[in-house]
C-alpha cells in the first residue's frame, strides 16, 4: 500500500470516528425531545422496576424555545433579514463608474428593488419554509443549516 493510499485512509478513518460522536449526540437529542429512552438507560429503570413514562419536559422546553424564535424572528409585515445601503461616503471611484447611482434617493430606490427582488426569490425557491425548519433543528440539535438553492436539469 502507498503513503497516499494510507494517509487517504487514515484521514477518512479520523474523519468517521469524528462523525460519529456528532451522529450519537443529535440521535440522543432527537430522542430527548420525542421522549424515548436510550435502550441502556430503559434496561437499567427496567431493572429497578421503576416506571418507564417520559415526562416529556424537553418536548414542551423546545416547542417554547421554537415559538419565541418565531415570534421575535417571523413577524407578520415583516422579513427576518434587511437590506441597507452602504455609507453614504461613497468615494470618487464609484461615481465614475457607469450604473452606480449618483444620488441618495436612487440609491434607497435600488435598495428597496433589489429587496423586494430577493424576497420573491426567497418565496418562490421555499426559503420561508426552510428558515421555519432550521428554527426546528437549532433548537433540537443545536444547529442548523439551510442548503441550497439546488438546481436541477429536467429532460423535456
Amino acid at each position: 500500500m502507498s503513503n497516499l493510499t494510507a494517509y487517504i485512509r487514515d484521514c477518512w478513518e479520523a474523519a468517521r470516528q469524528a462523525r460519529l460522536s456528532v451522529t450519537e449526540q443529535m440521535q440522543r437529542s432527537l430522542d430527548q425531545r420525542d421522549g424515548r429512552y436510550t435502550a441502556d438507560k430503559l434496561q437499567s429503570i427496567r431493572k429497578m422496576k421503576g416506571s418507564d413514562l417520559y415526562m416529556l419536559v424537553t418536548k414542551s422546553k423546545c416547542r417554547d424555545a421554537e415559538a419565541w424564535l418565531k415570534d421575535i424572528l417571523i413577524q407578520p409585515g415583516l422579513r427576518p433579514w434587511d437590506l441597507t445601503p452602504c455609507n453614504s461616503g461613497r468615494d470618487e471611484q464609484d461615481q465614475e463608474r457607469p450604473g452606480v447611482p449618483k444620488n441618495q434617493d436612487a440609491i434607497f430606490e435600488a435598495v428597496d428593488g433589489m429587496r423586494d427582488c430577493i424576497n420573491d426569490q426567497f418565496i418562490e425557491g421555499g426559503w420561508y419554509r426552510a428558515f421555519e425548519e432550521l428554527l426546528y433543528d437549532m433548537v433540537t440539535f443545536k444547529a442548523g443549516f439551510i442548503k441550497g438553492p439546488i438546481l436541477r436539469k429536467e429532460r423535456t
